[in-house]
C-alpha cells in the first residue's frame, strides 16, 4: 500500500493473521492476534525499544485478523547483515544486539519469538546500528525484570537461527 500524501512515498504493510481454528472467539471478543500485536508494538515503542509502528488492527469472524503497520524501509534482516560483515564489525553488531536484548529483559519484555527473522537492523557502520523488532503476537510484558530462565528461553531461537557463518566464539563473546 502506497500513500502519495507527500513528495516521498510512505509504504505500509498489511499483515493477515489467518484463523487457526474453525471458531476462534478471540476475533469476536477483540482479542485477536492482530489487536494483541498492535498493543504489543505500542508497548515496545513506549519502552524505547524500536518496533514497527502499528496503525490499525481489526478482526473478521471466520476470516482472521489484520494489522496495518509501518514498513521499515532501510532495515535488513539480522542474518543478512551478519553474513555480509565479519571480524570487529560483526562483533560490534553482536555486542549491540546483546545490549539491546539485556535492556529488553530489564524492561520486562519476554519476546517469545526472538529469532533472527524477527530482528531487523538499519546498518550503516559498526557504530551506527539501529535495531527494530517485528512479529509481536507472542510477546509478554511484566512490571519487573525478566528472570534468567525465561531470558534464556528467549535467546534459544536467536542462537538456533543465527547463520552458520557466525562462529560459536562470536556468539559466546556477545
Amino acid at each position: 500500500i502506497t500513500s502519495n500524501a507527500s513528495a516521498e512515498s510512505a509504504c505500509l504493510i498489511l499483515k493477515h493473521f489467518p484463523p487457526h481454528k474453525k471458531v476462534d472467539p478471540r476475533n469476536s471478543l477483540g482479542l485477536s492476534k492482530a489487536i494483541f500485536s498492535l498493543h504489543a508494538s505500542e508497548a515496545l515503542n513506549r519502552r524505547g525499544l524500536r518496533a514497527a509502528i502499528g496503525y490499525a488492527a481489526w478482526s473478521q469472524p471466520k476470516q482472521g485478523s489484520w494489522m496495518l503497520l509501518e514498513d521499515l524501509a532501510g532495515f535488513e534482516a539480522l542474518q543478512d547483515v551478519l553474513v555480509a560483515i565479519q571480524g570487529k564489525e560483526r562483533a560490534a553488531v553482536l555486542a549491540k544486539l546483546a545490549h539491546f536484548t539485556r535492556r529488553m529483559h530489564l524492561l520486562g519484555v519476554a519476546y517469545r519469538d526472538f529469532k533472527p527473522s524477527n530482528i531487523l537492523l538499519r546498518y550503516a557502520a559498526a557504530d551506527d546500528v539501529e535495531i527494530a523488532l517485528i512479529d509481536h503476537d507472542r510477546n509478554r510484558f511484566r512490571g519487573d525484570e525478566i528472570r534468567p530462565g525465561r531470558a534464556r528461553r528467549d535467546l534459544a531461537p536467536l542462537h538456533a537461527g543465527l547463520p552458520a557463518q557466525v562462529r560459536a566464539s562470536e556468539r559466546m563473546q556477545a
